[in-house]
């Protein structure tokens, strides 16, 4: 073997790995610099506008498609079961499948808006819920959760409000790099018994194209604000990616920015293009 040969090889090569790494090194930091820079005058522009948020602006992903979802609640045996034993069953008039026993009623079929609904009520709150404190309580939510079918759903909360002793849970289904903002179960308490419980869920079976065709390339959410007719004095509260009905009669998610202002209002931007989808009052 000639070992000057592959000495001299190896140096070649150890030289020409160190020039890449410095290349990749400053490539990416130039990169990273501009990105830096474009987000700090995006951010400018938005307080110019009125628009602020004290947080962290999040990321989204570089792309996403549509998902495609299955139009069919969960199943309402094991709520009857657990919550409503002996209720009886009647269809309305209006399509809607009710359940009553006592105070307790359980509705299936199209909310006010459209979508499908599971809505449990009970003006007396006679459900109780084991536990005190703020985490026994989501604890047990949590457990009715599970013993009710809707575990599979991975059901993460979203948000919590108090008014006095009324207190309203809201949970959604994540998915990914966000949330399905749609997907969701709100949960309202009287004291520690369950005043109503509101089940919006449905099987979500595939990515697909986004409708209007293209790539499917995800705005920031800064670039998604610039872009939308929002305009300030705003402050944001909260803002996060996910999915969501753009329209009730439509059977899949679309890529969307939720963003909950300090004033108790949401707004969701499309993240293709930045337009206005919603606005929703004291959400949720």
């Amino acid at each position: 073997m000639d070992w000057r040969r592959t000495k001299t090889l190896f140096i070649v090569l150890l030289v020409l790995l160190n020039l890449f790494l410095a290349a990749t090194l400053l490539y990416g930091n130039t990169i990273g610099s501009g990105q830096n820079e474009y987000e700090a005058h995006a951010v400018r522009i938005l307080s110019d506008r009125g628009i602020t948020y004290a947080g962290n602006w999040p990321d989204g992903p570089e792309t996403a498609g549509m998902l495609r979802f299955e139009s069919v609640l969960p199943t309402a045996d094991k709520l009857l079961a657990r919550m409503m034993p002996d209720a009886r069953s009647r269809m309305r008039e209006d399509g809607i499948r009710e359940y009553t026993v006592g105070s307790r009623t359980l509705r299936t079929g199209k909310g006010t808006d459209g979508r499908d609904e599971m809505v449990y009520e009970d003006p007396d709150a006679g459900y109780v819920l084991a536990g005190s404190s703020d985490d026994g309580i989501r604890r047990s939510v949590g457990d009715l959760f599970r013993a009710i079918g809707l575990g599979k759903y991975h059901l993460a909360l979203d948000e919590e409000r108090t008014d006095g002793a009324a207190r309203t849970l809201t949970y959604v289904q994540p998915y990914r790099e966000g949330l399905l903002f749609d997907n969701r179960v709100i949960v309202r308490l009287q004291g520690g018994g369950i005043r109503s419980l509101t089940v919006r869920l449905h099987k979500e079976q595939q990515m697909m194209e986004p409708v209007g065709g293209g790539t499917g390339e995800v705005l920031t959410v800064q670039q998604a604000l610039l872009l939308s007719p929002v305009r300030g004095p705003l402050e944001l509260r909260d803002v996060r990616f996910g999915w969501g009905q753009a329209d009730a009669g439509e059977l899949y998610f679309s890529p969307m920015w939720r963003i909950r202002l300090a004033d108790g209002r949401e707004i969701r931007l499309d993240a293709y293009t930045g337009v206005l989808l919603a606005t929703q009052e004291n959400a949720p």
